[in-house]
């Protein structure tokens, strides 16, 4: 009986992992949103290894950060992690930097591929406009909840 469970239970989260991830073509839209990764502040954000990929697009609807990103690959799984160091400037509105690194998993694949990540930003808490870090010098400019000011 413990045996069956166990069975039952490996194949739902295999059936939750896969429908979590839909493909159009080359263009995949990962439908799980993820949290951010957030690393003491002393930590130096290039020691943590990352593979080439590209920004492409960034924007947020609510709480929810959507980065469109390029890459070469197969049909393997490729991780990206969001990491946050939880420093903000003390202005209106703070500012801050989010760093997108990429893992391979040893996908030496050829095909070019876009994907669309999401992560929940309710983290950060308050206005602010974020930096999103990317391969290289890649980066774009966010505003998260800032009101203008007239």
């Amino acid at each position: 009986m413990v045996m069956r469970f166990t069975c039952v239970g490996l194949y739902m989260t295999a059936i939750v992992i896969a429908s979590s991830l839909m493909s159009i073509g080359s263009e995949q839209i990962d439908t799980m949103i993820q949290e951010i990764n957030k690393i003491p502040p002393n930590r130096r954000i290039n020691e943590i290894p990352s593979e080439p990929f590209r920004l492409i697009t960034a924007e947020i609807d609510d709480d929810i950060l959507s980065i469109d990103v390029e890459y070469r690959g197969s049909q393997k799984m490729h991780e990206f992690v969001l990491y946050w160091n939880g420093i903000v400037t003390r202005s209106y509105p703070g500012q801050t930097q989010l760093y997108l690194k990429h893992n391979t998993n040893g996908d030496a694949g050829e095909s070019l591929i876009t994907k669309t990540l999401r992560f929940r930003l309710t983290a950060l808490h308050i206005p602010m406009i974020i930096t999103l870090r990317g391969d290289s010098d890649q980066s774009k400019r966010i505003e998260y909840g800032v009101v203008k000011r007239r």
